[in-house]
């Protein structure tokens, strides 16, 4: 579905997160990201299976209420991928979408466990388990 701040707030008032992708079709980062990694089925899958409503922030034409949003976040440009608790809370994901925690687990062939104490408990329970860091590019990588 579109992005729109009223889309956006309409998830949060049924409780449910967001991922929100701010995105343009000139982006080649975007793109990439969306055949390696969004597009994927067991991407989807997880969002589905968590009732994750899915947006996308299309800047392709320089939308002002997207660059506006962009600015609210630090950033100039795309790609933004934000995940919002459904308290309406913002995590920034990486813009290398390949560092996104669940993806580094399936590239090593594990499920994502329950998170450990000392871990970060995710805005949505299963879909961003963290582990060791497994991409050595990815920011905060070991």
């Amino acid at each position: 579905d579109a992005w729109s701040p009223a889309a956006l707030q309409a998830a949060l008032d049924e409780g449910r997160p967001v991922f929100v992708d701010f995105t343009a079709s000139w982006c080649v980062t975007c793109q990439t990201n969306k055949l390696a990694v969004l597009d994927r089925e067991n991407v989807q899958r997880a969002f589905k299976e968590h009732n994750v409503k899915f947006l996308i922030a299309d800047w392709t034409n320089r939308n002002a209420e997207i660059s506006k949003t962009l600015e609210s976040f630090g950033r100039t440009g795309v790609p933004l991928y934000l995940l919002y608790a459904p308290d309406g809370t913002a995590k920034i994901l990486p813009e290398e979408a390949g560092c996104w925690p669940e993806v580094r687990a399936e590239e090593r062939q594990e499920l994502p466990g329950e998170p450990t104490e000392e871990q970060e408990q995710p805005a949505v329970s299963g879909l961003s388990h963290h582990r060791e860091p497994a991409v050595g590019h990815c920011p905060g990588a070991a």
